[in-house]
């Protein structure tokens, strides 16, 4: 590829981050705007659980002993009553190291941030910016509302949209894309990645360009609901005699499913005697000083919920409910927790439909936000990364053709698999949070009563999709499940495609 080609990520999140660090071993240029102000600044978050599916991954990015070291084992959830604490199940998970060759790890938020963050050259991150807007420039017009062919009307209604595809002049070439931020500032590159995360203004000013051009469908208009409130957080060091669960070798997910009270609360051991910790509730049923919530909070409460200060209520109202272990209240919890560490998220879940128009595309939580119960969200930002990473490493040009060609594949790529893991959180909160008889019925027949072979069968199923980077050398990770092949795009060698910075 002769003209230079530049990407431009917006957000400094987990799906941001793993593009830039697949685009750096890529050789493809890009540069990170981020509106923290240093690399120093606080990463709010509370635990992560890596899957099986992303593991492979990191070991062949060369990170995976790193994983290993500041991360613990799961191989069950247990999932426990807040009556007496009484055991109502297990989720068991012991096999996924033979059909993937790890098992899943409990990693804190900010651990796994410092390792994405150590894989990306410190001048390809630029912090303080805020985008403003963005415009998008070509040598010829990009005609968005050229008529598709019937086998792409098919293909889009098949994947649940039929307005994402659209046709390019042949000759469009010298693209590209303008971001303006509230300094002043003005990055210009050829393609712009939304990675801004559930609020993405990436997302909110792409969708309004679409609208006015009656491009948008109506599922896409419809604002997020906030279903959920969550409290998360990590602990400092604690004394293994207070709290014998961080002795562990291996992590204790436990779940505790309270069926008289409005909360789901869940912990988790990590390394360094060090506990992350959640709890989900309705915000409709949430016990607050001012009496519950009547409605889903505003958008302006959305994007301050990450705000430390904004956790403080809910953590006053939260310390007397019991936790999973022991004999403790969860006030024990929040006083070994530093307050700037407590975050306070409203929890959404929507898969949008439309990813990508002309050179900008969505990535992570600003096209496909999940509910946190199933261990999904960073999970499948993960893998849409590395997916949209082997498509720009295989674009032949920057012809505006070849980009969109390159964004309808990603979402051809990523669309079922997000789709199914959302379908899969949902089962989950309704199991984990709900308070209704049929929520009781679920968990007992789920964790009881579900046939083993039903379960591996699910499993194998999942196992087959462990993507890895094809610009890196394919490792084999020992797993007994045969992964996907790694598909392309553009139909010819990956070494006469592949991109490198000018």
């Amino acid at each position: 590829m002769d003209e230079k080609f530049r990407v431009i990520i917006a957000g400094g999140g987990v799906a941001g981050l793993m593009l830039a660090a697949l685009l750096e071993r890529a050789d493809i240029d890009f540069v990170v705007l981020e509106r923290g102000v240093s690399t120093t600044a606080e990463v709010f978050g509370g635990g992560i659980v890596l899957h099986m599916l992303v593991l492979p991954l990191f070991q062949q990015l060369g990170l995976i002993q790193e994983i290993y070291r500041v991360s613990k084992a799961v191989d069950v959830i247990s999932v426990v009553s807040n009556e007496e604490k009484q055991l109502l199940g297990r989720l068991d998970l012991t096999r996924s190291d033979e059909m993937c060759g790890h098992q899943a790890r409990c990693i804190s938020r900010p651990e796994l941030h410092r390792i994405l963050l150590s894989q990306i050259p410190p001048h390809k991150i630029i912090y303080n910016k805020r985008v403003e807007r963005f415009e998008q420039k070509e040598g010829q017009i990009f005609d968005q509302s050229a008529r598709m062919s019937w086998w792409s009307s098919l293909l889009g209604l098949f994947q649940g949209n039929q307005y994402n595809s659209f046709s390019a002049s042949p000759s469009s070439s010298n693209g590209s894309v303008h971001v303006h931020c509230t300094d002043g500032s003005v990055h210009t590159g050829s393609i712009l990645v939304g990675a801004d995360g559930a609020r993405s203004k990436i997302r909110q000013w792409m969708y309004q360009d679409l609208a006015a051009k009656c491009l948008l469908p109506k599922s896409d208009m419809t604002p997020m609901r906030c279903d959920f409130v969550c409290l998360v957080g990590v602990t400092e060091p604690l004394d293994p005699e207070v709290c014998p669960l961080v002795k562990d070798t291996k992590s204790r997910f436990t779940v505790m499913c309270a069926n008289n009270e409005p909360q789901t609360t869940a912990v988790m051991n990590i390394p360094d005697n060090k506990v992350a910790w959640m709890v989900i509730a309705s915000p409709i049923d949430f016990p607050s000083p001012q009496g519950p919530l009547s409605k889903p909070p505003t958008p302006p409460s959305l994007r301050s919920a990450w705000r430390p200060d904004a956790a403080s209520e809910m953590s006053n109202a939260l310390k007397s409910i019991a936790v999973p272990y022991g004999g403790e209240q969860f006030g024990a919890l929040l006083e070994n927790t530093r307050p700037d560490k407590i975050s306070k998220v409203l929890l959404e879940e929507k898969v949008f439909k439309t990813w990508s128009s002309g050179r900008v595309v969505l990535l992570g939580d600003a096209c496909h936000k999940l509910y946190p119960s199933g261990g999904q969200g960073a999970n499948q930002a993960i893998m849409s990364a590395v997916s949209l990473a082997n498509l720009l490493y295989q674009l032949p040009s920057n012809r505006l053709e070849d980009v969109d060609t390159c964004f309808r594949a990603y979402r051809a790529q990523r669309w079922f698999q997000v789709w199914f893991a959302s379908m899969l959180t949902k089962i989950c909160t309704f199991m984990f949070s709900g308070k209704s008889r049929l929520a009781r019925l679920t968990r007992y027949m789920v964790l009881n009563k579900l046939p083993n072979w039903v379960t591996r069968l699910g499993s194998r199923f999942a196992a087959q999709d462990r993507p890895q980077a094809v610009f890196l050398p394919f490792v084999d990770d020992g797993g007994n499940v045969r992964p996907y092949r790694q598909s392309q795009c553009f139909q010819r060698p990956m070494a006469s495609v592949r991109m490198v910075a000018v």
